[in-house]
């Protein structure tokens, strides 16, 4: 069976919390890591925003869950662009992820209690399925944007979003940029760096 909404939500809370476990482990590459945590975590931000929360009013639950996950992702994406700011070593950005860290928890103990046995309880399977695919899909869209946080300027969006993308893709042909997650070469062995 097709995972439905809730379960999909559950998977992106998991993997976020796991990136915020190996952001701080010092036998990580961290500065990757913190790459990759602020890009799953704007996508699910944008993703839940897009899918989840109009549905809230819609399905009968608390008009006060809708405004207090709002305000939870209104300050994760303020947080997340302040980190993206700075440099990794910057002596501010320990402060800040654990900001971060601490209003992710939040969301997700709030998801957990109110958001998820709601959904389970006023959607159908099939609607729950669908709206699942509907989510990884916004995922799938936002994890493949350059830069997640452009998604929030509205109408500029679009304008900010192709400057931005042409800047990228100049960069990307000039320096050698290899996801965290793909090997290092094709056979999947890191190259020699005598």
């Amino acid at each position: 069976m097709t995972d439905s909404v809730v379960e999909v939500l559950e998977q992106q809370h998991e993997r976020v919390a796991e990136l915020f476990e190996r952001v701080s482990a010092p036998d990580e590459d961290r500065p990757i890591v913190l790459n990759r945590l602020l890009k799953e975590l704007a996508a699910h931000v944008a993703a839940e925003r897009a899918t989840v929360v109009p549905l809230i009013a819609d399905v009968g639950l608390d008009a006060d869950l809708e405004r207090q996950i709002g305000q939870d992702h209104q300050t994760m994406q303020k947080l997340m662009v302040k980190i993206e700011r700075r440099k990794f070593n910057s002596p501010d950005v320990p402060g800040l992820l654990t900001r971060l860290a601490s209003v992710v928890a939040d969301h997700d103990e709030r998801s957990r209690r109110e958001l998820f046995p709601g959904l389970r309880q006023r959607l159908s399977e099939q609607d729950q399925v669908a709206l699942a695919e509907r989510l990884q899909g916004e995922d799938a869209l936002v994890m493949s944007h350059p830069h997640p946080h452009l998604l929030s300027l509205g109408g500029m969006a679009d304008k900010v979003t192709a400057l931005v993308g042409k800047w990228d893709q100049w960069r990307d042909r000039t320096v050698n940029v290899r996801h965290p997650d793909d090997p290092d070469d094709a056979t999947g062995h890191a190259p020699d760096r005598r």
